[in-house]
């Protein structure tokens, strides 16, 4: 995987598929928590950014989940991507 960003829309998207129930279009400078998800589905989030997109994440930005918010969560996206083993099936 190259080291781009990862696009709003890319977040927004997963997001959405994570949970359906959200608001659209999200407001990105209110808190993910207010708009309806709580630290567990942050933490869900995080893990399917790690698992999807490979983007690794310095735990200490996590302190405060509770205030995390979608303008605050793609910066730390940024420039985060590692490149994955490619499988050589046989």
């Amino acid at each position: 995987m190259s080291t781009s960003l990862i696009s709003r829309a890319e977040l927004t998207e997963l997001l959405s598929r994570l949970f359906p129930d959200l608001p659209a279009p999200l407001d990105p400078e209110a808190t993910l928590h207010a708009q309806g998800i709580n630290s567990m589905g942050i933490i869900v989030l995080i893990t399917h950014l790690q698992n999807e997109f490979g983007i690794v994440f310095d735990p200490a930005n996590f302190a405060n989940l509770h205030a995390l918010t979608l303008a605050s969560l793609q910066p730390l996206c940024a420039d985060r991507r590692q490149a994955r083993p490619t499988s050589t099936g046989a």
